[in-house]
């Protein structure tokens, strides 16, 4: 078990800046629990967090580019 902790340790000191910047912003924040709970569409992201298209593109971008989601596309 001591070496399972170690490896997310590890871990989190390699994205410490990345984990702090969710935990920074509001909207990374929202938008991570949301996608926890299940998919969600732009349309319901939007209604979730009030934020509009606009703000939340991006951050869904860094979000997918940081490998913390997957988008899936239709």
């Amino acid at each position: 078990m001591r070496q399972q902790e170690m490896n997310h340790f590890e871990i989190y000191k390699k994205m410490d800046d990345d984990v702090q910047a969710i935990y920074r912003s509001r909207l990374l924040t929202e938008i991570l629990l949301s996608l926890n709970e299940g998919s969600r569409k732009l349309s319901q992201l939007h209604e979730i967090t009030g934020s509009t298209s606009q703000a939340l593109i991006p951050k869904l971008k860094k979000l997918e580019a940081d490998h913390l989601i997957e988008t899936r596309r239709r």
